[in-house]
């Protein structure tokens, strides 16, 4: 866990778009976040992917971006293919335990499927669309809730065409399946959600049981891997990818989220 805090605190990327919210300022975060407006990270012709932990906020800023008019909001793409894991470049490992096995990434290209989503495949909404998509309600697009309830496949397809931005919240990747789906979808926007590890573990361990000395090694060691790569890809990718907080979100909700609304 010493590592991973070590690599928040010493990065200091030198574009200033890029900020490290979980040690910013109140007055450092709202400033951010008008400048990843004026940067149209978040907008209504752009399509964000949401990345993040299981219990690490996920749900609410996914609900916050998701849940916006002419927006389609898909939750958990990935959930169908592993339920209680995710997907590097070549393993299939689990969320609260260091257990991999290897899988084809030639027949489950994952970085294609995810891009052929945002294009509004019919076949792939079809093959990812469960029963964990209608748990989610957006107020604000009443029509594609209802459609994900009926499974209406044909109608989810023409939402997504029709609307100025697509979303997915995506728990079940490691960070270096990100580059792969950046290089298929350029314009892609990136929110990397992060929270403090202690807290994630917390969560979990109020619902499952289990080692928590091996929860601790599972998710520690995945948001390890994953900020030193995200933190590589930003210095690659400026304009795609937005590192924010859980905990800063929390600290300012109400002033967080009337900003997050208007980018």
């Amino acid at each position: 866990m010493s590592v991973l805090v070590l690599v928040f605190l010493s990065y200091r990327h030198q574009n200033i778009y890029v900020k490290d919210l979980y040690y910013a300022t109140e007055t450092q975060l709202i400033n951010t976040s008008i400048m990843v407006r004026q940067k149209n990270i978040i907008s209504d012709s752009t399509d964000i992917l949401l990345f993040g932990y299981m219990k690490g906020e996920t749900t609410f800023v996914g609900n916050i971006v998701g849940c916006r008019t002419n927006v389609f909001y898909f939750y958990e793409p990935l959930w169908s293919l592993s339920t209680g894991g995710y997907f590097t470049k070549d393993k299939e490992c689990g969320f609260h335990e260091n257990n991999c096995k290897s899988y084809n990434s030639i027949l489950l290209n994952i970085p294609k499927l995810l891009s052929s989503l945002y294009d509004c495949n019919t076949e792939t909404i079809e093959k990812l669309t469960t029963e964990v998509q209608t748990k989610i309600t957006c107020t604000s697009s009443g029509s594609t809730s209802t459609a994900f309830q009926e499974r209406n496949i044909s109608k989810l397809a023409t939402i997504c065409t029709s609307a100025k931005s697509r979303v997915t919240k995506v728990l079940r990747i490691g960070a270096d399946l990100i580059e792969g789906l950046i290089h298929i979808r350029p314009n892609l926007k990136i929110i990397y959600l992060y929270r403090d590890p202690r807290a994630i573990i917390r969560s979990r361990t109020k619902r499952l049981k289990g080692s928590i000395t091996a929860m601790t090694k599972a998710v520690c060691g995945k948001m390890d891997t994953d900020s030193r790569i995200m933190l590589g890809l930003t210095n690659k990718y400026s304009e795609n990818i937005v590192f924010v907080s859980a905990e800063r979100i929390a600290k300012i909700l109400l002033k967080f989220r009337k900003d997050f609304l208007i980018f």
